[in-house]
């Protein structure tokens, strides 16, 4: 029976051209008990792979492959080296240089492995296991119903795979990275093996895949994450905002680096950014602060942001006490291309590298982007982040004041070299003070990206690269062993 079906897809599928390797990817999967989407150009399942956040990007797989276990992702992953087809995986479709699309087969895991499923309690608060094609919307829906937090990614739209990268969250400084909380993984590795890792199993593949980034060492396909108590379930969050312009700006950066930076307890998060938030002015940018105080709203909260809101009244304040996940779930993706054109590109600020010096030339800048809709955001460090040694994990940056990220979205493709150069430039401004880079901003235009991602960890990457993946299975343009 297997046969005479094979032999049916031979003659269907030789008719569409290099019929070679499109009937030998199809056959090999049936034959071996593959079960998930089998995708080809032009169907639904297709058109829903290849589409990702940013239009900037394209490809034209020959399969997507949507499989709905464990086994499918290993087959998937045999049949590509078997009929000599490269592969890629995708799981939110946010990476910002589009390594997730392949010419040969893209193995999409949104479509058929995002379950979540809540875990015991533990000492420290509860556990969930997510599937890798899972976005964080999905995960904070079902974790909401408890009374646990996940140390997940700021967008909502963001795949679980931001684990793989280090995971900054807006709950960092209070439980250190996503990457830290992960208490195990399985992973289909380049020879279809399928392995759990964990401290005590697999260990220096566990300790790679925590920061290593996604894509290198083996296709995750979920993860055991462990979540915690917030300190008080109703939180002071939200954004608090000036015109970018206003010379009130640089008085708040110099708060942020004088007084916040050196006095804030861990708890207590102030994140800046440039974002296009205003929605009901021709011109939408504004300069935030977005504050999440994970302590009691009243006793511990209400006098930390008081004293911004007093010394700098904001023109816009939308903080006030809830749950954290309330706010997450209702959070707006403004940072998303969001059917626009995308580059970005990031660096690592240690404690004292950024100035207010600094602070002024990107305030020029964003004067004049050529996109009402290029932003520069940051990340703030400290905290439980810092309190990690730098190889417990493979994420090297954990002496970080802040993360910056540079981004361009525009709506026209005649506008790319203009803003692409506009990231270019306004990075250049701050180069001289950055120690890295971070990899879930990965930029295939950054040179040196070894030491900019992995710092002093890199030479081990790769040994466990070498090992676990000799014959290079996994690889794109920034991949480690490139």
């Amino acid at each position: 029976m297997y046969l005479f079906i094979c032999i049916l897809f031979d003659l269907f599928y030789g008719i569409l051209g290099d019929g070679t390797n499109v009937s030998c990817v199809e056959t090999f999967l049936i034959h071996n008990g593959y079960v998930g989407g089998i995708d080809l150009p032009n169907s639904i399942g297709y058109n829903d792979t290849v589409s990702i956040d940013n239009k900037r990007v394209s490809a034209d797989p020959t399969y997507s492959l949507s499989p709905i276990n464990e086994n499918d992702v290993s087959l998937a992953v045999l049949a590509s080296e078997h009929c000599g087809l490269p592969f890629s995986v995708k799981s939110g479709g946010h990476s910002a240089a589009g390594y997730c699309l392949s010419s040969g087969i893209v193995i999409n895991l949104a479509i058929g492995l995002h379950k979540v499923a809540l875990g015991e309690e533990n000492s420290v608060g509860g556990t969930v296991k997510v599937e890798a094609g899972a976005k964080w919307e999905d995960i904070y829906t079902v974790t909401n119903t408890t009374e646990f937090l996940p140390i997940g990614g700021g967008c909502p739209t963001v795949g679980a795979g931001f684990l793989l990268g280090g995971g900054w969250s807006f709950l960092s400084r209070s439980y250190g990275l996503g990457c830290d909380n992960i208490i195990s993984a399985r992973l289909v590795l380049a020879n279809g093996t399928l392995v759990t890792v964990s401290n005590d199993r697999h260990s220096d593949l566990f300790w790679a895949i925590r920061g290593g980034g996604g894509g290198n060492f083996g296709i995750a396909t979920s993860f055991e994450l462990q979540m915690h108590r917030p300190n008080s379930p109703i939180m002071l969050v939200g954004e608090l905002c000036w015109n970018p312009f206003d010379p009130v700006v640089l008085d708040l950066w110099t708060y942020w680096l004088n007084e916040y930076w050196h006095n804030a307890p861990n708890w207590f998060d102030i994140e800046p950014c440039f974002l296009p938030i205003n929605q009901d002015y021709p011109d939408p940018r504004m300069f935030c602060f977005t504050v999440i105080c994970n302590g009691d709203p009243d006793s511990e909260c209400a006098p930390l942001v008081n004293h911004i809101v007093d010394s700098y009244p904001p023109v816009l304040n939308s903080v006030i006490a809830q749950p954290f996940m309330q706010w997450q779930l209702a959070n707006v993706n403004i940072t998303d291309a969001q059917e626009g054109y995308l580059y970005l590109t990031s660096g690592i600020l240690a404690p004292g590298a950024f100035t207010v010096s600094l602070a002024s030339k990107l305030i020029d800048a964003l004067r004049v982007a050529p996109s009402l809709r290029n932003l520069v955001l940051f990340h703030t460090g400290g905290g439980k982040i810092t309190s990690i040694p730098s190889n417990e994990s493979a994420f090297p940056w954990r002496n970080v004041e802040l993360i910056i990220q540079i981004k361009g979205i525009w709506e026209q493709p005649e506008d790319e070299e203009a803003n692409v150069a506009w990231v270019k430039n306004t990075r250049s401004l701050v180069s001289s003070a950055l120690s890295g880079s971070y990899i879930n901003y990965i930029d295939p235009y950054l040179a040196e990206w070894q030491d900019a991602y992995y710092g002093h960890n890199y030479d081990r990457l790769l040994s466990i690269k070498q090992a676990v993946d000799p014959r290079n299975m996994f690889k794109f343009n920034q991949s480690i062993g490139q």
